[in-house]
């Protein structure tokens, strides 16, 4: 898997758990969502026709056609809010999906899943040395967590799998025969995997850039910090009055 952004040893990889379910051409919904997709102004070249987007429903690829943009709330939606308030773009439906280039296609529909879901996940152990990842015979080997509890959660790709090409991009050495051994290690069946009809699998992949977890965990603590503060300046206020009242009480019950 090559994804083209600059490298840095701070982008992960994380398998999640599979959720998803391939959608079908003669449901309801999907017939709703496909009568009003339309090619984006702009996007002629590389927009998937209508024809191409039913064939990419015959083979499973599409799990959501629904665009969730305007349900979801996160920082990349406001920013995009403030930069097209002068001029607002026209909500769709059915937002942008690619055609299909080298057996992969692009899928705006997708959901924004949860900033915390790779928090706690869990990291796998390859056994094998430098000469057998250039020789392609790491992965013939069963993965070994590094937790005896092996809950249902995400599971960090290992970094000895994430590697530098076109002297420019990530990319991640990944076969679904691993991915299968690590469903088989969980005891749970099919956990991290779908089986499609021609024995292929689909899986979801997230791709986190670590070091802007530590944006989050920085702003959580600033808001906890914050309110610590109010509350004391709250609690402050309230002896404050509290010590002045008894004082006034005391003056007017005083002798003179």
């Amino acid at each position: 898997m090559i994804f083209s952004e600059k490298f840095n040893d701070g982008w992960k990889a994380y398998l999640l758990p599979w959720k998803a379910q391939t959608l079908s051409d003669s449901k309801k919904t999907t017939f709703s969502l496909m009568s009003n997709y339309k090619i984006l102004e702009g996007n002629e070249k590389t927009q998937a026709s209508l024809e191409e987007l039913k064939n990419f429903l015959s083979q499973g690829w599409i799990t959501d056609l629904e665009n969730k943009y305007s349900k979801e709330i996160t920082l990349h939606r406001l920013i995009t809010s403030l930069k097209s308030i002068e001029s607002p773009q026209k909500f769709h439906k059915t937002d942008y999906i690619s055609k299909n280039y080298f057996g992969s296609i692009q899928n705006n529909n997708l959901p924004a899943n949860n900033i915390w879901e790779t928090w706690f996940s869990q990291s796998i152990t390859l056994d094998c040395n430098s000469n057998e990842v250039e020789n392609q015979g790491c992965l013939l080997k069963p993965p070994r967590f590094s937790k005896k509890e092996r809950s249902f959660h995400a599971i960090q790709w290992p970094d000895q799998l994430h590697w530098q090409v076109n002297a420019f991009s990530n990319s991640w050495w990944i076969k679904p025969e691993f991915i299968s051994q690590l469903s088989e290690a969980t005891k749970v069946n099919s956990s991290y995997y779908q089986l499609n009809s021609d024995g292929s699998i689909s899986f979801e992949m997230v791709l986190e850039f670590w070091p802007q977890r530590s944006f989050y965990m920085w702003g959580i603590f600033s808001i906890i910090v914050f309110c610590l503060c109010l509350v004391a300046l709250f609690f402050r206020t309230l002896l404050r009055f509290f010590a002045s009242e008894s004082t006034v009480l005391y003056q007017n019950s005083g002798k003179p």
